[in-house]
C-alpha cells in the first residue's frame, strides 16, 4: 500500500510503498538461499572438482555477503518508514479526537492511556526469557 509521508524535521514529503520493500526483501532472501544451496552442493563435490571451482566458490561467498548487507539495509529502511507511518497515523488520530471531543477530554484520555501503558510496562519487565538446555524457550513471569 502506498502512503504519502512527511519528514518531521525538514518537512520533506515522500512516498512510501511497503509492498515494494516487502517484495525486494523477499527477492533478496530467495537469492541468498539459492547461493547457500550452491555452496551446500559444492561441499558434496570431489576434491579435484573443488580445487577447479575454488574461485567460483569465493565469488559466490562475496556476492552472498553483499546481498546480505543489502538485505540488512532494506530491513532498516522498512523499519524506519513503518515507524514514521505509525507516528503520522497517531498524529492524525490525535487531531481527530481533539477536534471531535475537545482538548479536556483528549488530555483525560491520554492520562488514562498512560496509566494503562505503565501497568503493561511493569508486567513486561517482570517477564524473563531464558532457554533450557534442550533449546526450548521458556517465559517466566513474576507476580504483580
Amino acid at each position: 500500500m502506498k502512503y504519502q509521508l512527511t519528514c518531521p524535521r525538514c518537512k520533506y514529503e515522500f512516498q512510501y510503498d511497503n509492498g515494494y520493500y516487502d517484495k525486494a526483501i523477499a527477492g533478496l532472501q530467495a537469492e541468498i538461499s539459492e547461493m547457500s544451496a550452491y555452496l551446500k552442493e559444492y561441499k558434496t563435490w570431489s576434491v579435484q572438482k573443488k580445487r577447479d571451482y575454488s574461485e567460483w566458490r569465493h565469488q559466490i561467498i562475496l556476492r552472498q555477503e553483499k546481498k546480505m548487507q543489502e538485505l540488512r539495509e532494506l530491513r532498516e529502511l522498512r523499519k524506519l518508514y513503518d515507524q514514521q507511518l505509525e507516528h503520522q497515523q497517531y498524529k492524525v488520530f490525535k487531531e481527530l479526537v481533539k477536534e471531535k471531543y475537545g482538548n479536556d477530554v483528549y488530555h483525560s484520555l491520554l492520562e488514562e492511556t498512560m496509566k494503562m501503558l505503565e501497568a503493561y510496562k511493569i508486567s513486561d519487565m517482570m517477564k524473563v526469557n531464558y532457554t533450557r538446555a534442550d533449546g526450548k524457550k521458556v517465559i517466566s513471569s513474576g507476580k504483580l
